[in-house]
């Protein structure tokens, strides 16, 4: 088989570079977004960034006898202006608050690729990989929680090697399993796979794993089933099985079985042009729940179909490995946004939380600025919890060690309360090794967002989920407040559906109502969680009522706007014009014959003149809110400055304000186009406002088709229906006998669903004017009795 041999490491300075005379030092990256903190690990040992060097590619392990002794490995450049690396680790004591920098292992020798883990005694080993001679690795061991370390193994290797060590009780407990890339390997090796079956003392000699899976992790299942996933090509994908490795004595044996993961594998582009974009993590299910023995995939894929250059794709297998799921997408920004999602890193919880995080650059397009984003799965892959940003931005081309890139991975460990996490990022304005220790906490979620607008009469369903993550939820604490009038907050249970799903229902709105609303849970880490995050003080609001167009010019015949001259005309448009610049005219209107336009046989003067007005007569808007225009568009016309085009608004015929102009790049059109623009600011009540369309041509424009219009619309925001009178619920202005029954019915309609009196509102029922209707409001619909509406 052929290997391809990009990228690796091309190693180019083999002496460790000269040291400054004197350590400069600034203060660290620590910070926090969220819940989430990050502490800079490699740091000096007052706890200082260490100015001018570089560190990546780290790798995390944790003491499972002792979840607070951690130890992360890195690429260490003592200058960012060399490109020599050696094997940086750090250590800590304390869950992660602070952490201790010792130095390298081995000072002076070139290392890289380093990876950690540990075995079920808390013994730490350091996979590294060296050149001297040839691409190799030796296996480092400690007994004290990473304090130090014993002059290491040889481990055969290559190029971007992983391990993994068998943790599970069974025949291959503490076996150490390490695959690599064959096309970068030691002398001697005919293969890419080694194990050490006796605690790292020694390794065995190289074999194969058919189809050769390789920048990928390992993984045991919880059987001691071993699992190797790589790539062979760009787009083909492999997960590789055995189930004799475990054995002491076998000679292990492979499935290797075809993977989809919907694109190719990114390497030397975007963020990071000189490395791998995120490797192929494979882990797998070890609880002794109902998906026990699951496997799964994550890897950054430049999807096949399009979409952004890079997303974080998963798969799965329920049958050990056979068969896989099709591929999906876990970042869930809008597709095609153009947005990096890089170097995604999963892993599995004992309890089977699938942990994923990525760099992404979604909120900064056209950029590679990236942030750290987490989701994370609790029932198998099959639902997501919503992409949460846990840093804020940081550069990921800057602080390069003169090899252009941040590395090839980060790392991530899962235990059942939390996920910890080792990553790179420039925070200080270079490349620095961070901690986090991700927590899941208590969120409350709206699917399909929250309504701005209310039909009156019409109860909203809003579908709620509350994610408590590893927090306990009482389910009495789970409430919707709401009030329609400004006054006290209703309050009532959230209504379960099943699982994390909820609703909530705003009552049947009336004409006049302001209505206002918020959710609320309690947390046993959080305390009382809110959405929106600043309810009550800072709640939802909607409006009551619909946009209803009131007045259209259908350009069928003329609406006899004010034509100013310069060419403006009204009829039909012969689709004449374009050329060399832009497209002819349209042959009619969007709809019928004619449309107000300029020079509608052909492309506009280009003698300087104007500006020249196609104004509307005066627009009675008294009593109208939140005016909106809208037509129909077909432009072509030059860029600024030598050609202006332009929407106005004035509320008198006199001043006048701009609602839209274009900018300094052509506008080439050949189909129409909806537009609208709100003239709120400028018309909304006024009795005699007034639209117009500019055109403007200055010295050195080029010849266009120019404005084409049509189906010229004006829309408003009303509400139709009663305004709300306590007590009368027949709307007959008065509260009286005939109202009794209704009042009755009203009790038995919670939230006012299914009334059956469109007429007039079931708030009318509200007699107390609590926000709610039910038995506490018969003594006051009794002592209405005989009042007449205001």
């Amino acid at each position: 088989m052929q290997f391809d041999r990009r990228p690796h490491d091309p190693w180019r300075d083999r002496e460790p570079p000269r040291l400054p005379a004197e350590e400069i030092t600034s203060a660290p990256g620590h910070g926090s977004r969220g819940s989430v903190a990050r502490v800079q690990v490699n740091v000096n040992a007052q706890g200082l960034n260490i100015v001018g060097d570089a560190a990546n590619e780290p790798t995390i392990a944790v003491d499972p006898t002792n979840p607070n002794r951690m130890v992360i490995g890195w690429r260490q450049f003592d200058s960012v202006a060399s490109d020599f690396r050696q094997a940086g680790w750090a250590y800590t004591t304390n869950g992660g608050l602070s952490w201790t920098f010792p130095g390298k292992i081995e000072p002076g020798a070139f290392r890289s690729d380093p990876v950690v883990d540990v075995d079920a005694n808390g013994v730490f080993y350091y996979n590294s990989l060296t050149n001297n001679p040839d691409y190799q690795c030796k296996v480092f061991r400690s007994y004290n929680g990473g304090a130090t370390w014993d002059a290491g193994t040889f481990a055969w290797g290559g190029d971007k090697q992983w391990q993994v060590i068998d943790t599970t009780g069974g025949p291959g407990h503490g076996f150490i399993y390490a695959a690599w890339n064959p096309a970068f390997s030691t002398a001697g090796c005919n293969g890419m796979f080694t194990r050490s079956t006796n605690g790292g003392a020694s390794f065995e000699p190289c074999t194969s794993i058919p189809l050769s899976p390789v920048w990928g992790t390992l993984a045991v299942g919880p059987d001691g089933e071993l699992y190797v996933a790589g790539r062979s090509s760009f787009s083909t994908f492999y997960v590789a099985k055995s189930l004799n490795a475990q054995f002491a004595g076998q000679t292990p044996t492979w499935t290797t079985t075809n993977v989809n993961l919907g694109g190719s594998i990114l390497f030397s582009a975007g963020p990071n042009p000189a490395g791998l974009l995120g490797q192929v993590w494979v882990d797998v299910d070890r609880s002794n729940g109902p998906r026990r023995g699951w496997v799964y995939v994550v890897c950054t894929i430049q999807p096949s179909s399009g979409g952004d250059p890079a997303e974080i794709i998963f798969v799965r297998s329920t049958n050990g490995g056979q068969t896989w799921s099709a591929p999906l997408r876990l970042n869930d920004d809008p597709a095609g946004a153009d947005n990096w999602q890089w170097f995604g890193t999963m892993s599995v919880a004992p309890s089977g939380r699938i942990d994923v995080v990525w760099l992404d650059t979604r909120a900064n397009p056209g950029t590679y600025l990236s942030e750290l984003y987490y989701t994370y799965s609790e029932d198998g892959g099959t639902t997501w919890a919503p992409n949460e940003a846990l840093t804020t931005a940081f550069d990921p081309t800057i602080g390069w060690p003169v090899q252009q890139k941040m590395g090839d991975y980060f790392d991530m460990v899962s235990f059942d309360d939390a996920a910890h996490l080792a990553f790179a990022a420039t925070f200080n304005g270079e490349e620095d090794i961070y901690y986090s220790r991700i927590t899941r906490l208590l969120k409350i979620l709206l699917p399909n967002g929250v309504p701005s607008v209310l039909t009156p009469g019409q109860p909203y369903v809003i579908p709620v989920r509350i994610v408590p993550g590893s927090e306990a939820v009482p389910p009495d604490s789970l409430r919707f407040y709401y009030r329609y009038d400004g006054g006290a907050w209703a309050s009532v249970p959230l209504t379960p559906l099943g699982g994390d799903l909820y609703q909530a229902v705003l009552p049947a709105p009336y004409c006049g109502a302001t209505p206002q609303f918020y959710f609320q849970a309690f947390g046993s880490q959080s305390g009382f969680v809110f959405a929106p995050v600043g309810a009550p003080q800072a709640p939802y609001s909607a409006r009551v009522g619909a946009t209803q167009t009131f007045l259209s010019f259908n350009l069928d015949v003329n609406p006899g706007f004010t034509l100013s001259g310069g060419q403006w005309e009204f009829g039909q448009p012969a689709g004449l014009g374009g050329g060399l610049y832009g497209f002819p005219d349209p042959t009619s209107g969007y709809t019928g014959t004619n449309v107000l336009g300029i020079n509608l046989a052909g492309n506009y003067s280009t003698t300087p003149a104007g500006p020249f007005y196609a104004t509307s007569p005066p627009l009675d808007l008294s009593g109208k809110t939140d005016v909106k225009l809208s037509f129909r568009r077909w432009l072509n016309v030059d860029r600024r400055p030598y050609v202006g085009v332009g929407v106005q608004a004035s509320a008198n015929g006199v001043q006048w304000a701009n609602v839209w102009q274009n900018g300094t790049v052509e506008i080439k059109e050949n189909t129409w186009s909806l537009q609208t623009y709100s003239l709120a600011t400028v018309a909304d009540g006024q009795p005699a406002a007034r639209v117009r369309w500019s055109h403007h041509v200055g010295s050195g424009a080029f010849a266009y088709s120019g404005w084409n219009i049509d189906d010229v619309s004006l829309s408003a925001f009303v509400c139709d229906g009663p305004a709300l009178c306590a007590g009368d619920l027949d709307c007959n202005g008065v509260v009286d006998f005939d109202d009794i029954d209704r009042f009755v019915e009203a009790l038995g309609y919670p939230q006012g669903v299914g009334w059956p009196y469109a007429e007039c509102p079931w708030f009318a029922a509200d007699a107390n004017a609590d926000n709610l209707v039910n038995f506490n409001d018969i003594d006051a619909f009794v002592e209405l009795m005989g009042t007449a509406c205001p």
